[in-house]
């Protein structure tokens, strides 16, 4: 690292704060107290330099917690601790930017070479022609019940009969009316199919999973600025891929208070 640090541009920020949370082995704390730590970094001169009264503070975590979460950070070359003995042994922390940037390009190459894929029972259909005036079967019973009727004992010879339950086959006149009647019967816009539910439900766990594993400081600043349009598109993002969720969210929070303190630093001027 020079000891000059790097300026970041206006789209860094977003990018690092993605990069601290797809880090993975990075601990919950090291994720706080790093996103912290970035929260005090001045984009103009380059100084930060929160103290550790700050750090622990803000994070909500103890000192040892700090000490450790920092040097988690420093091992891993995404914020580097530079001590410089003024200010009572305060150290200053540079953001590794180019870090970051190649962290988050790593992550999104991955992520467009993957592909969704709904697995589904595979399907067995026996084709019939309507218009036909033949009976035809609907379906074919399978695993019914069997008596043993005319066996000879050495093979075991079973003669099936058709149960009296169920009629093995209808008219083609029938199955006409039956498949208009399932035209016809209103179908709810919302309701998705049970496949389709199932996987928006899981992938909603899993981000709330995400959420809760996160310190209690972080989950309650991203929560105060999460509204529930930006959560369904998280969990859609989940979706497309496991464990993308919470980095867009802190991504999409991390923009919107960017264009809210330029928006009043221009209005400032």
């Amino acid at each position: 690292m020079n000891d000059k640090p790097e300026l970041p541009s206006q789209k860094d920020f977003a990018v690092a704060y993605k990069a601290i949370a797809l880090a993975r082995g990075l601990s919950g704390d090291a994720k706080t107290v790093g996103a912290v730590i970035l929260s005090h970094f001045n984009a103009r001169t380059g100084q930060c330099d929160p103290g550790t009264d700050r750090l622990m503070a803000r994070a909500g975590v103890s000192k040892r917690t700090v000490v450790n979460a920092t040097n988690e950070l420093h091992a891993r070359a995404l914020i580097v601790k530079i001590h410089h003995g003024g200010n009572g042994f305060r150290s200053r922390y540079q953001p590794n930017w180019a870090g970051f940037r190649q962290l988050v390009a790593d992550f999104e190459k991955g992520e467009n070479g993957d592909e969704v894929v709904q697995e589904r029972a595979s399907t067995r259909c026996k084709n019939v022609h309507l218009d036909s005036a033949n009976p035809c079967t609907l379906t074919h019973i399978r695993n019914s019940p069997k008596k043993l009727t005319g066996s000879d004992g050495a093979i075991g010879y079973v003669r099936s009969k058709p149960s009296e339950d169920t009629p093995a086959s209808v008219d083609a006149e029938r199955v006409h009316g039956l498949v208009r009647g399932s035209l016809r019967r209103p179908r709810s816009p919302y309701r998705l199919p049970p496949s389709v539910a199932a996987a928006t439900a899981a992938a909603s766990d899993r981000l709330a999973a995400q959420i809760d594993s996160l310190s209690e400081t972080m989950r309650t600043m991203l929560t105060a600025a999460v509204d529930e349009a930006m959560r369904q598109a998280a969990v859609i993002e989940e979706q497309k891929r496991q464990g993308a969720g919470l980095p867009y969210l802190i991504d999409r929070v991390q923009s919107n208070s960017w264009r809210s303190r330029n928006g009043s630093v221009a209005h400032d001027a």
